[in-house]
């Protein structure tokens, strides 16, 4: 996993930082000149929207699952950046009802709720590390083209992706990783192996079953294999 880890985050660019000169500090010091209004604020991540799929990739090998991932930036009233990562789950086909199916499965974490957090990011890349309920680390890289809406870079198009993820098992009594490997395309085609099944109402004949165990469809499977 060291490895892993030191794949996914080779080549990441420091984030740009504020310089000032020798001369600058010195006349900053004696109270020569103020600065400027404004010019310590710091850079934003873009803002804007990504998306890509990928399949889980253990040992070379990859999942039938496929997880579809959507990433939206946007300014608070504050003026810091949000971020929230949704995740939506297919193909982890189950013996559900008779017959193999899986219900879509989709999961939210975001900056604000502390289960998402933006640990690097620069022009053309942004890294966010995720921790799920079930104790998985998920880290994940961005790449991307950018343009300016007034004096704020915005999300264009996705160039690139990669990503890993770590879950301590209690029952191997040892770490479990993976990696994420993207679906290649910017249309990819993906043959499902079994149906979805999608909530709608009772037909006649589950409504008494509804109304006398007061259920509902059955759970889907976690997002992780």
């Amino acid at each position: 996993m060291n490895s892993m880890s030191a794949s996914a985050s080779s080549g990441m660019k420091s984030r740009p930082r504020a310089r000032v000169s020798s001369v600058t500090g010195v006349m900053l010091a004696l109270g020569l000149f103020a600065p400027v209004a404004g010019s310590t604020e710091q850079p934003t991540p873009p803002l804007g929207s990504l998306r890509v799929a990928y399949r889980q990739s253990t040992d070379g090998e990859l999942s039938k699952s496929v997880h579809l991932l959507e990433l939206l930036c946007f300014e608070q009233p504050v003026g810091r950046t949000q971020c929230n990562l949704t995740t939506v789950s297919l193909n982890q086909c189950l013996d559900l009802d008779g017959k193999p199916s899986f219900y879509p499965k989709s999961e939210t974490a975001s900056t604000s709720a502390g289960d998402l957090r933006i640990s690097d990011w620069g022009d053309d890349f942004i890294v966010l590390e995720e921790g799920d309920a079930g104790g998985a680390k998920f880290v994940y890289r961005f790449e991307f083209t950018t343009r300016y809406a007034g004096s704020h870079p915005t999300f264009v198009a996705l160039t690139g992706f990669s990503g890993t993820a770590r879950k301590s098992s209690a029952t191997l009594g040892e770490v479990l990783s993976w990696k994420l490997e993207p679906l290649v395309g910017i249309r990819s085609l993906v043959d499902l192996s079994c149906p979805a099944g999608l909530p709608g109402v009772p037909s006649p004949e589950q409504l008494p079953f509804i109304r006398r165990r007061g259920g509902g469809s059955p759970e889907g499977s976690e997002r992780h294999d």
